[in-house]
């Protein structure tokens, strides 16, 4: 994984780990079951780090999150966060704010019609579905990215270059299929 982000895969398809996890959490808001069965802001797809406060210090020591400070000393720890295991372990304990602040735009249309629900649970599934399709496709296995950022920039430097670009086509169609899903459901 470059830069020390992103999700490991694991022997279990992430369609059966969300489904499972779905189904025990229907005692929870609409919201809350759509967090809990996505975690792509915690699992290290969508961002590398995470923005903290200074109040959230003792916290974030507490839950083993690796510190980090970049762009003008802003507080941040990296992703993915070491209490997400296929769900986050903290999530109705203290955690730090970002954790309970950060919405996506998936969220933010459900929290508007409470009715999407399963279509919101559809488009994270999806969401799995295409990043497995990348895992499937990328060029080097052992450095497989998953996050985001990672996608976009290996996709972008192999779209430079013409010879790669032929030589990597079902990678880069599974990252613009990824990268575009991403960008119209979970970035702002």
């Amino acid at each position: 994984i470059h830069g020390g982000s992103g999700f490991h895969r694991s022997e279990t398809s992430i369609e059966h780990q969300h489904s499972e996890r779905e189904m025990s959490d229907c005692k929870l808001s609409p919201a809350s079951r759509l967090c809990k069965s996505c975690g792509m802001c915690c699992d290290g797809t969508l961002f590398r780090v995470a923005n903290i406060k200074e109040k959230d210090l003792p916290l974030v020591g507490k839950h083993g999150m690796e510190v980090v400070r970049s762009d003008g000393e802003k507080l941040q720890f990296r992703l993915p966060c070491p209490q997400f295991k296929k769900c986050c372990t903290v999530y109705d304990k203290p955690k730090p704010s970002i954790c309970g602040e950060y919405t996506c735009t998936l969220l933010n249309s459900l929290d508007k019609d409470i009715s999407l629900l399963d279509d919101a649970v559809q488009t994270v599934r999806k969401a799995r579905l295409l990043q497995e399709a990348v895992y499937k496709a990328y060029p080097d296995a052992e450095t497989s990215p998953i996050s985001f950022p990672e996608v976009a920039a290996r996709a972008g430097a192999l779209s430079a270059d013409s010879g790669l670009r032929k030589d990597n086509a079902q990678f880069l169609m599974a990252a613009a299929a990824f990268i575009a899903h991403l960008q119209k459901n979970f970035y702002k």
